[in-house]
């Protein structure tokens, strides 16, 4: 009954910034995996979340739990959200010592409230952040059946399909609905075929889908989650009689930026000999060692030092250091807050804006915003990286030029011409890309 069909994202908004949803699901069942799986799942990459910078539905930053070490004091299960909240918090932040007493940290002012509470004061200028990535957040029970269904549904919604086929579907169905415990369903891509090129034409926290049909002889989606972690997701038995044979480039890419844009591009999966049965090897998620968990480490701590530089993605963090740059010109906020306690994000943007002022008579606005970066920072793509070396670097020449004074003409310089660009994207029409 088309009554009890339900609007679903097939790429939980939780995961991206590009909305895609379709009304094919029935209320009940998605309701039971939301319960069963979704909900667990999200709440399992809240961590990564908040490195890529997505929000709650209300635009707040995502909490993740850590543990903060200040000197010699060791503080667990801490809820944090951003750097704001921990350096120059409006609420107490609450964690647990070693001997799981609870530790409450606040401006003095605050603690003073407190009757018959003991408190000292620590410099918390130097703490560190301690976040564990746990393979268990990306192979768990409710991580992999999350996974099937984001796959079936995006391969319903690519072919149209809004009817269920049991004697086609019924394996993967199963699997997700009933909860099954099947290891051939939802495996994780261990094959450089997949990561050289999927790196090459994908940018950190874009979801990116393709389908093929595996020489074993079933269709497969695969799914690469921030291009990071791939799946192999089964869906059915391939349509065709005979075994595949792949020569590259054949491979439609569906990709799902983090800045809430998307786009279809061909990926050329193949290497060496053309007419190639196409086998994608995975790993035996049950028994995963530690080295092959530290190649995916690696590449989720990407998450954290590298952004995307698109308009789209830009321009509500130029317009919030706008806003602070005019606060701290009235003396409203001091240095820290301006550069959102030494945010990671906001240093590379207030650096870009720099450099992009710097380079203005040679910016081309007859070319779009993408490939001026391309040209300007010597980029494949629109990907910067920024190492803590060199985030150290630039926050002292912004400590000089603010020792000069000189920061604010500094900042507002770069803010303008990033301003100019993107009016003149907007009046060419563009996709702000």
């Amino acid at each position: 009954m088309e009554n009890d069909l339900t609007s679903s994202d097939i790429i939980s908004y939780a995961l991206t910034g590009a909305k895609l949803t379709k009304s094919f699901v029935c209320k009940q069942h998605n309701q039971y995996t939301n319960d069963t799986y979704e909900k667990k799942f999200i709440a399992g990459l809240d961590f990564y979340r908040n490195m890529l910078g997505l929000t709650t539905r209300d635009g707040k930053p995502i909490q993740y739990t850590a543990d903060l070490t200040i000197g010699d004091l060791e503080i667990h299960d801490v809820k944090i959200s951003d750097r704001q909240a921990l350096y120059s918090p409006k609420d107490v932040v609450v964690g647990r010592d070693e001997q799981g007493k609870k530790v409450i940290l606040a401006p003095q002012q605050r603690l003073e409230k407190f009757k018959n509470a003991n408190y000292e004061i620590i410099d918390i200028s130097d703490a560190m952040i301690h976040k564990t990535m746990s393979s268990d957040s990306f192979t768990n029970n409710e991580a992999l059946h999350s996974i099937g269904k984001i796959a079936y549904e995006w391969y319903c919604y690519i072919h149209c399909i809004e009817e269920y086929i049991e004697n086609k579907y019924e394996e993967i169905v199963s699997y997700i609905l009933n909860n099954e415990n099947r290891e051939d369903i939802v495996t994780i891509v261990n094959d450089g075929r997949h990561y050289t090129p999927i790196d090459y034409c994908s940018e950190i926290g874009t979801n990116s889908f393709y389908e093929y049909d595996d020489s074993d002889g079933y269709r497969y989606v695969v799914f690469d989650l921030w291009n990071t972690i791939a799946y192999k997701v089964r869906i059915c038995k391939s349509d065709l009689a005979a075994k595949i044979k792949y020569s590259k480039p054949v491979i439609a890419l569906y990709q799902y930026r983090i800045d809430g844009s998307s786009r279809e591009t061909i990926f050329a999966i193949c290497q060496g000999d053309f007419n190639t049965e196409l086998h994608l090897s995975t790993l035996n998620i049950k028994k995963l060692t530690l080295e092959e968990w530290s190649v995916f480490v690696k590449r989720l701590e990407k998450l954290g030092s590298t952004f995307i530089l698109t308009l789209r993605s830009m321009f509500p963090k130029v317009r919030n250091i706008e806003a602070n740059l005019s606060k701290f010109e009235n003396g409203q906020i001091e240095l820290a807050h301006l550069l959102d306690f030494e945010d990671s994000t906001t240093i590379g943007i207030i650096q870009v804006l720099n450099i992009l002022y710097e380079n203005r008579t040679s910016y081309n606005f007859s070319e779009s915003f993408s490939k001026n970066i391309q040209n300007i920072f010597a980029l494949n793509d629109t990907t910067l990286a920024m190492n803590q070396e060199q985030k150290r670097n630039f926050l002292l020449e912004l400590k000089q030029l603010n020792q000069e004074g000189i920061l604010i003409d500094y900042m507002k310089n770069g803010i303008s011409i990033f301003y100019q660009i993107y009016q003149n994207e907007q009046e060419k029409n563009e996709d702000l890309l």
